[in-house]
């Protein structure tokens, strides 16, 4: 079996032994329990890749948290072994619950310290803004930027005057380039 075949089939049984169950009244506990249609989308794909009736249904933060960790696994079992066709330093994370500005340690999101911080000292912002202005990913995939000797590791590409906004110098920006999946905006 192909490997991405096998890596499907591993993400399907853990979210089968952990969050994805189906209830005595056939509900999919990945379904909004007050909408027909999502009742009946989240029963098909439950259904599909296996799910039983019966089992207890993981409390909304356990699950979420558990879902976010089995999604993890399936994207670093997957896209890992995809450098061929995207070659580089990537790292894979999934935030969980920690401080809601660590998203802020990535170049592009690097500017919320600054709106965080503007926000402290003008409440006029804050009443603009809002107080809980914050980018939360659950997962996040990042290209680590790479030094001018790797990059020039064939012929000059850059250096000096050139390429001076390029986020994949590490020169230019350290911070990693985020690729953020199931990104919301809040505030």
């Amino acid at each position: 079996m192909a490997h991405f075949a096998d890596a499907r089939q591993a993400f399907h049984a853990a979210l089968l032994e952990s969050v994805l169950t189906v209830s005595d009244a056939n509900v999919a506990s990945n379904a909004d329990k007050d909408s027909r249609a999502s009742k009946e989308i989240a029963l098909s794909i439950a259904t599909q890749i296996g799910s039983k009736v019966g089992g207890a249904r993981l409390a909304g933060q356990s699950s979420g948290r558990k879902f976010e960790s089995i999604c993890k696994d399936f994207i670093e079992a997957t896209f890992q072994q995809l450098e061929h066709l995207r070659p580089g330093s990537w790292k894979i994370e999934s935030t969980g619950s920690r401080d809601r500005n660590s998203i802020a340690q990535y170049q592009q999101y690097s500017h919320l310290v600054d709106i965080a911080q503007a926000i402290k000292g003008h409440p006029e912002l804050a009443a603009i803004l809002g107080n809980d202005y914050t980018i939360t990913p659950d997962i996040i995939i990042a290209r680590i930027p790479e030094p001018d000797e790797f990059i020039n590791n064939n012929s000059d590409l850059v250096g000096g005057d050139c390429s001076t906004k390029a986020n994949l110098r590490q020169q230019v920006n350290p911070l990693p380039v985020a690729r953020c999946e199931h990104e919301s905006l809040k505030g």
